[in-house]
């Protein structure tokens, strides 16, 4: 019995060792997973800083890329605006470049009439100064015989003032109808001055 329970023992012993071999491999492949699993955490968490890194970095030049689209809408905005206010300009341009040609056009014609009318004028002018200088040696011809007249008229008047009181008596009638107009004139009478 003795070597019975002995024999039990180490049996039982053998098959403690062997559990507990068991166990500690068990042990030792979990201790050996827990490891892996650590460093594989571990290394998930570097690549989760590295994402995280990444991440924030391609968020800052998303950020960049979308100020610079705003800024470019911004001035497609004011290209955009420009060119409106350019087209609207031009097209001011045009409607006032289009008056402008119109009015010159009026113009050419008025001007065109006004020179007509001037030439026109001018020929009425040029008329008017010969009929004025037929006027004036007219005006100079009747001066001059207005002056021959009066000279002729004078004269009698002087003749007679000069003849004695008593040679002023009147002649017949007949005498003086062989006379000239100009001499019988009345002595006391004063010829009148043009």
């Amino acid at each position: 019995m003795k070597s019975k329970v002995i024999f039990e023992l180490l049996a039982f012993s053998a098959c403690m060792m062997a559990v507990l071999g068991c166990r500690d491999r068990e042990r030792e492949e979990a201790l050996a997973e827990a490891e892996q699993a650590k460093k594989a955490l571990a290394r998930a968490e570097v690549q989760l800083e590295r994402a995280k890194s990444e991440m924030a970095f391609l968020q800052e030049q998303l950020d960049a890329v979308t100020e610079t689209r705003d800024e470019f809408e911004q001035q497609l905005r004011q290209l955009v605006g420009d060119r409106d206010n350019a087209v609207a300009a031009s097209q001011m341009a045009q409607a006032a470049t289009g008056r402008l040609t119109t009015q010159l056009s009026r113009q050419t014609d008025s001007t065109a009439a006004l020179e007509k009318e001037i030439e026109r004028l001018t020929a009425v002018v040029k008329d008017q100064q010969a009929t004025i200088a037929e006027q004036d040696a007219a005006i100079d011809e009747l001066t001059k015989t207005i002056a021959q007249t009066q000279t002729i008229t004078e004269k009698p008047v002087q003749t007679v003032e000069e003849q004695p009181a008593e040679e002023n008596v009147e002649q017949p009638e007949e005498h003086r109808a062989g006379q000239p107009e100009e001499e019988m004139l009345d002595p006391n009478e004063v010829p009148e001055q043009p």
